[in-house]
């Protein structure tokens, strides 16, 4: 069974790192945060979802 985290401020400079790290562990990542998509970590994320302003 894959555990799921979730990061919120995902477009942010620590929370990439810990995206990434959760990911290398084998964890699936659901990123929240206010920007476009496209400067998303999405790599290390299963799921991005941007919030609205």
């Amino acid at each position: 069974m894959t555990k799921t985290i979730l990061i919120t401020g995902a477009e942010g400079f620590i929370s990439r790192y810990v995206g990434r790290y959760f990911s290398e562990l084998g964890c699936s990542g659901i990123g929240i945060d206010s920007s476009e998509p496209e400067n998303a970590p999405l790599a290390s994320l299963a799921n991005y979802y941007k919030l609205r302003n």
